[in-house]
């Protein structure tokens, strides 16, 4: 899966979700992961926004790919 957002409201990951497949029209043939909790240190807990099923790494960076070329975050999360 890819990691593209982290969010402090698990009731607003599809939202963020959406707006992402519209600014960045290739996501949107990933489905969505639900959203898991992450416990960062000293700042609390948060939402990732990840999606996709993918068969290799490669595969993952190459959709990562063009969402870093925009200057935005995208990383891979391991299976």
């Amino acid at each position: 899966a890819i990691h593209l957002e982290s969010i402090r409201d698990p009731a607003e990951v599809e939202a963020e979700w959406q707006k992402l497949v519209r600014k960045y029209p290739s996501l949107g043939r990933l489905p969505l992961r639900p959203a898991l909790p992450v416990e960062v240190p000293g700042k609390g807990t948060f939402y990732r926004v990840a999606a996709g099923n993918f068969a290799s790494r490669d595969e993952a960076a190459r959709a990562c790919a063009p969402i870093k070329a925009a200057g935005a975050y995208c990383a891979i999360l391991a299976p």
